[in-house]
C-alpha cells in the first residue's frame, strides 16, 4: 500500500505535558540538493542523516534513473556516485516524483542542462501545480518544454539544451526553487549564469554548490536581496555531507511543546541557517521558551541544540519580509497564534497559494472549523487568538503533509479533540512523526478507533536496551512493556512455541485508559496505518486480551502472528521483527528465536511448529 491508495484518518487529544530528547529527520532541502548534486558530480559522494521520506526517495530514484549509481549503505546513510555536470542519460521511463514539487523543479533544472529528453511526473496533488515559472527561465537558457498541460503542469515532456546559454535572471518572486533550477542547469553553460533575486530566498543551493567545488558568489542586492553568480562548466567532485534535522519538521514538536502545558523537550543538531530560522525568531517575539546550544556545523549549514519549555504566547506582526525564511512553518505558526493571547497577523502570504495546497486558504480553514477566528485579506492572514482552541473539528487536508500535522499539533491542546480526514501524506516528509510525538506524550487515534494510550497511563521517559534491533522504542511505552514482562515471569521471551500471545492480568488495569475498536473479519482494516497502530495492537492485545476480538477467528485469547501479519499488512517474518522489536525489549538470543518459530510456523496458524533447537 502507497501513501495515496487508502486514506488514514487520524484524530489528537489534549495530552500530558510532552518531555524527552528527540532528533526530527534530516532536512529535505538538503536532502534533495545532497542527491542531486553528488549524481552531477564525480566520484562519489556520502550523505548521511538523509530524509529518508518520500518525497526524498523519489529524488533518489529519479537520479538512478539518469544513470547515477545511488545505494543506501545504512540507516539514513546513501551512496551516490556521478555522473559529471551534463552527463545524465535519457530516463527509459517517465520520472514519478510523488508529492515532490522540490524534487520536480530541481531535478528540471539538472535536466535542462543535459542534451537529453525526459518526462516529469507525478501525483494528482503535484500534477495541479504550476511549473511555469521554472520552465520559463530554464526556456531562455535553450530548454525545450514539448507535451504538457495547461501551464507548464504535469506530466510534461522536458527536452534539455544541447549548448545551453548562461543567463541574467531575475525570479517574479522569492522562490528557492526557481533560482536553484536556474543555478543547476546553469552548471552546463559556459560563462557565468547570475540569478537576482529581490527577496532573498533559501541558500542551500549556493552553500552546497561551493561544498561541491563550483565558483560561486553571492553578494547583497538592494536592502533584502541577492545577487548569485555561478562560473559555468566547473567539475564538481564527490563530498561527504551531513544533513542537520529539518527545522521545518522541528517545527510541530516545537509547537507542541509551546502550547501543552508543563511540557519541557530537547531537538539535537536543528540547522540554524539564517534564511530558514524566520520561524523560531517569531515565537520568541511571541515569548517562546527556546534555548540553543551546542552549536556546530558542516558543508556550510549552523546548526544547534534546542530546549523548547511550555510558555505563554502573545500575539504578534510577522513582517512580509520574512516569508522566505519561514514559508513552510506559517501552518504551524498560525496554531501557535490560535493559543497565543491577542492578534497575529502575518504578512505577504502569497507563496502559500501554490504549494501542495493552496495552504493560506486551507490554514484558515483548519482554524475556522476548530472555533479560532482567522480571516485572509489579500494575501496576509489575521489570527484572533483566545489563549485556547475549542477543537472538535474534521480538518481537511487536501493531500498536504504539513496541513495534517499542523492540526494534529492543534489537537494536543485543544478542548475537544482535532480529526484530521487523511494523515498517509505526512510519509512524504516525516515518516515517523506519529511515533515520535507519541514517544513524547502525545495521544493520537488511527481512524477514531484503533488506539489511545491516555496520558496518565505514561510511566518515566528512561533508555531501554533494544540489542541489535533497527529502531529503539520510546521509553515509557519500553517501560510499559518492561512491567507486564515482570509481573508475568516472562523476561525475554514473551511468546511461546505456538507463537500465541500470553494474556495480562493488567488488562483491567489498562481499561480506563485504552480505546479500542471493533475490526473486521474478513482481514482488512481500513484506516490502521501499516507500521504504527499495528505494533500498538500488539501492546493492546498484551494489556486487554481477554476482551480483543481477533478479526480472523472472532472471541479468543490467543492470537498467532501470521493472522496479524495478514491483519496489518505485514508481508515478510524481517519486517515483523523491525515492528515487534520498536515496541517490545528482547535480546538478540530471543530476537533469533522469534525468527525461527515464524519463519517454520504453520502457514494456517497450528500449533505445529518445529521446536526452537536452542
Amino acid at each position: 500500500m502507497t501513501y495515496s491508495d487508502q486514506p488514514t484518518p487520524l484524530e489528537a487529544r489534549s495530552s500530558g505535558p510532552l518531555t524527552g530528547k528527540v532528533r526530527v529527520p534530516g532536512d529535505k532541502s538538503i536532502s534533495h540538493r545532497a542527491l542531486i548534486l553528488g549524481a552531477l558530480a564525480v566520484g562519489e559522494t556520502r550523505v548521511s542523516g538523509l530524509l529518508e521520506g518520500e518525497d526524498v526517495l523519489n529524488t533518489a530514484k529519479a537520479m538512478r534513473a539518469l544513470g547515477a549509481k545511488v545505494e543506501r549503505s545504512g540507516n539514513f546513510a546513501w551512496s551516490v556516485r556521478g555522473v559529471g555536470v551534463a552527463g545524465f542519460a535519457p530516463p527509459e521511463a517517465p520520472l514519478d516524483f510523488g508529492n515532490s514539487g522540490t524534487g520536480c523543479r530541481l531535478v528540471m533544472g539538472a535536466v535542462a542542462g543535459c542534451p537529453i529528453t525526459a518526462i516529469f511526473d507525478g501525483d494528482a496533488s503535484l500534477r495541479g501545480r504550476p511549473m511555469r515559472r521554472v520552465l520559463d527561465p530554464l526556456e531562455l537558457m535553450g530548454a525545450k518544454v514539448g507535451a504538457a498541460k495547461e501551464g507548464g503542469r504535469l506530466p510534461l515532456t522536458l527536452n534539455g539544451a544541447r549548448d545551453p546559454l548562461p543567463v541574467l535572471y531575475r525570479t517574479p518572486v522569492a522562490s528557492a526553487q526557481i533560482k536553484s533550477a536556474v543555478l543547476l542547469a546553469g552548471l552546463s553553460a559556459p560563462g557565468v549564469t547570475t540569478v537576482i533575486e529581490t527577496e532573498a530566498s533559501r541558500d542551500h543551493t549556493e552553500l552546497m554548490l561551493k561544498h561541491f567545488g563550483a565558483q560561486i558568489v553571492s553578494t547583497r542586492e538592494g536592502s533584502h536581496g541577492r545577487k548569485i553568480a555561478l562560473t559555468g562548466q566547473p567539475e564538481l567532485h564527490g563530498a561527504d555531507v551531513v544533513v542537520p534535522a529539518d527545522p521545518s519538521s522541528a517545527a510541530f514538536p516545537i509547537v507542541a511543546a509551546l502550547i501543552v502545558e508543563g511540557s519541557d523537550i530537547v531537538l539535537s543538531d536543528i540547522m540554524t541557517n539564517p534564511l530558514r530560522t524566520g520561524l523560531f525568531t517569531t515565537l520568541r517575539e511571541m515569548g517562546a521558551s527556546i534555548e540553543e546550544s551546542h552549536a556546530r556545523g558542516d558543508a556550510g549549514e549552523p546548526m544547534a541544540q534546542f530546549r523548547v519549555r511550555a510558555s505563554r504566547l502573545r500575539g504578534v506582526e510577522v513582517p512580509p519580509e520574512r516569508a522566505p525564511s519561514m514559508i513552510d512553518e506559517y501552518l504551524v505558526l498560525a496554531v501557535a497564534a490560535a493559543f497565543a493571547e491577542g492578534t497575529t497577523i502575518m504578512r505577504g502570504l502569497q507563496e502559500l497559494r501554490v504549494k501542495e495546497s493552496d495552504r493560506l486558504e486551507a490554514t484558515a480553514a483548519m482554524l475556522r472549523v476548530n472555533g479560532v477566528k482567522a480571516e485572509i485579506s489579500g494575501d496576509d492572514m489575521i489570527v484572533e487568538g483566545k489563549g485556547h482552541v475549542s477543537g472538535d473539528g474534521l480538518v481537511a487536508t487536501h493531500m498536504d503533509h504539513r496541513i495534517a500535522m499542523s492540526a494534529l499539533v492543534m489537537g494536543l491542546a485543544s478542548d475537544k479533540p482535532v480529526k484530521v480526514d487523511d494523515t498517509a501524506f505526512i510519509a512524504t516528509s516525516f515518516p515517523d512523526f506519529i511515533p515520535m510525538m507519541r514517544g513524547l506524550g502525545a495521544i493520537a487515534v488511527y481512524g477514531g478507533s484503533a488506539l489511545m494510550l491516555a496520558s496518565n497511563f505514561r510511566f518515566a521517559t528512561e533508555d531501554v536496551d533494544v540489542s541489535e534491533l533497527e529502531h529503539p522504542l520510546p521509553g515509557w511505552l519500553a517501560t510499559v512493556v518492561d512491567e507486564i514482562a515482570k509481573e508475568n515471569g516472562w523476561l525475554d521471551d514473551w511468546f511461546n512455541d505456538g507463537v500465541a500471545f500470553h494474556l495480562s492480568p493488567l488488562a483491567d488495569r489498562a481499561l480506563d485508559h485504552l480505546e479500542f475498536g471493533t475490526f473486521p473479519r474478513d482481514g482488512t482494516s481500513p484506516g490502521l496505518a501499516v507500521s504504527v497502530p499495528s505494533a500498538e495492537y500488539l501492546l493492546a492485545l498484551k494489556l486487554k486480551a481477554a476482551r480483543v476480538t481477533d478479526p480472523l477467528r472472532g472471541e479468543t485469547e490467543r492470537l498467532d502472528i501470521l493472522n496479524l501479519m495478514q491483519v496489518v499488512g505485514i508481508s515478510t517474518v524481517e519486517d515483523a521483527i523491525v515492528l515487534l522489536g520498536r515496541y517490545f525489549p528482547v535480546s538478540a538470543a530471543s530476537s533469533e528465536k522469534q525468527r525461527f518459530l515464524l519463519k517454520n510456523m504453520n502457514r494456517k496458524g497450528g500449533n505445529d511448529a518445529p521446536k526452537y533447537p536452542g
